[in-house]
């Protein structure tokens, strides 16, 4: 059980929600902040307050570390949410298909930025050869393991959208010999 405590004390350290707590936000203060900051991305007020505390503290930690460090990429997730709100428009059974088969993914990736985050060196006290392999690595996991399950997501929204994307065939079609 001594071990599990430290284990714990361990947690609370470093568990972001734990700080709310410290400065004397009650569990319904962090509630309260949630649904504020949510309240205009979902057209549903009733389904915002349900899953509040249950499921978007997560994602609510995340989006105040995106605002903090990065507050214009706020922006578009008005555009992201127009893509998926006119994707449900054309087709709500796909859409939701859609989004329930990537959800597995998404989740691991917002797992992976915590992770990525966590664990940045700081990059400013490294040499030019070692700035630039931390540098590239990081982009590579940002790429590989944090934006291409969104991108997928998004592709596969277009498509319920009812469109095709960018299509291959203008390219390949200059590497094709005409028949004389």
């Amino acid at each position: 059980m001594k071990d599990f405590e430290k284990k714990l004390s361990e947690f609370q350290k470093s568990n972001p929600v734990s700080v709310f707590y410290e400065f004397g936000m009650s569990p319904d203060d962090v509630k309260s902040a949630i649904v504020d900051s949510f309240n205009e991305y979902f057209q549903n007020p009733k389904t915002l307050n349900e899953h509040a505390i249950p499921d978007l503290v997560g994602t609510w930690l995340s989006y105040l570390t995106i605002y903090r460090d990065y507050p214009d990429s706020i922006d578009f997730i008005q555009k992201i949410l127009d893509i998926f709100n006119e994707a449900k428009r054309v087709n709500e059974s796909q859409t939701i298909e859609a989004y329930v088969k990537w959800f597995p993914e998404l989740n691991q990736s917002i797992s992976r930025f915590w992770s990525l985050y966590n664990s940045q060196s700081n990059i400013l006290e490294l040499c030019i050869e070692d700035f630039l392999e931390e540098a590239l690595r990081v982009i590579g996991q940002s790429i590989e393991g944090l934006a291409k399950p969104f991108l997928k997501l998004l592709l596969h929204l277009n498509r319920c959208r009812g469109l095709r994307g960018p299509s291959r065939e203008p390219a390949l079609s200059k590497f094709r010999i005409s028949s004389f």
